[in-house]
């Protein structure tokens, strides 16, 4: 059993911001307590693979969180947070820190996300930042949350970016859904929502950050490592012939394909699929396109398989 991931572009498609209530919520808050409460933070390190330079770049991850006292008005760690109690708010904080090489030299990118701990009485997470620093130069930026907006600064070394400050209707951070899953799950949000791409793919890729509008769903999905199976990257490059990504689909037994519907769409149209086995292929996985299921006949996948997803890295 094999599950391929496309790394190409960030697609969200689809329209309004919203939570779950609290009475969705099963938290149990003397259980978190118990844990994140005792003055340690917990720390998580991976081997990462980061699409860069059209090639896949072997890295490593790290992934620190930990509770602080945090000032809502200055939106800094307290020092004393029981100088002022009224101005002290619980939060869960992550530092996401990612290294890895394109050719001879280093990335080193860290992001960090400051997200209360009660969701109910502080539905937006208060900070976030992130900086990049390889040879070419460095970049930073930081969004703070104020009067119902985010309020950006943003400084790099690139003439067609500079130095900006703007402003962004309240949204879901995408960098903040590490947090969120980490405090309450439960209130992860789904449906229509508004969300703010990711930092470190609006640097990578040089877009315009903007709130989009995204359709979220949580869905159990078998995690297919624990079975023995394998998870094959294509390349961005590669992702860009469907000939060969279809003889990919077949050589490898893929049984779970993920992708942007562009690159589904190239392939059922120019990937001459009748030449080729997907006996193996279970689950097709896309988003952005309502009724693009149609698309998945010719793969030999039926509609009730299909998983929509928002996001695809």
């Amino acid at each position: 059993m094999r599950t391929v991931f496309v790394s190409l572009s960030l697609f969200l498609a689809f329209c309004s911001f919203g939570y779950p209530s609290d009475k969705t919520s099963n938290t149990d808050h003397k259980t978190f307590g118990d844990y994140w409460y005792q003055g340690k933070a917990e720390i998580t390190s991976y081997e990462m693979e980061q699409a860069r330079y059209g090639e896949i770049r072997k890295g490593h991850a790290v992934l620190i969180f930990v509770t602080e006292d945090f000032s809502k008005s200055k939106q800094v760690k307290l020092d004393n947070p029981q100088k002022d109690p009224e101005d002290a708010v619980k939060i869960l904080k992550l530092n996401f820190v990612r290294k890895f090489i394109t050719g001879i030299y280093p990335y080193s990118i860290m992001t960090s996300v400051f997200t209360p701990v009660e969701l109910s009485s502080h539905p937006n997470t208060l900070k976030l930042s992130f900086s990049s620093q390889e040879w070419c130069g460095n970049v930073h930026t930081q969004a703070n949350h104020k009067k119902n907006r985010y309020e950006f600064n943003s400084y790099s070394y690139f003439e067609s970016e500079g130095d900006a400050k703007f402003e962004l209707e309240d949204a879901i951070l995408e960098d903040e859904l590490w947090t969120r899953i980490r405090i309450s799950p439960d209130r992860l949000p789904v449906g229509n929502i508004k969300i703010i791409p990711s930092l470190l793919s609006s640097r990578l890729k040089h877009f315009e950050l903007k709130v989009e509008n995204a359709f979220a769903e949580k869905v159990v999905i078998d995690v297919p490592i624990k079975h023995g199976a394998a998870v094959v990257l294509i390349g961005e490059d590669l992702g860009k012939q469907p000939s060969a990504l279809a003889s990919i689909i077949a050589d490898q037994a893929i049984s779970s394909w993920y992708s942007t519907p562009s690159i589904l769409r190239l392939l059922v149209e120019h990937g001459d699929l009748a030449s080729w086995d997907y006996s193996a292929l279970k689950t097709v996985i896309f988003a952005g396109v309502k009724n693009m299921w149609i698309l998945t006949r010719g793969l030999g996948v039926t509609r009730r398989p299909v998983i929509k997803a928002y996001r695809s890295r």
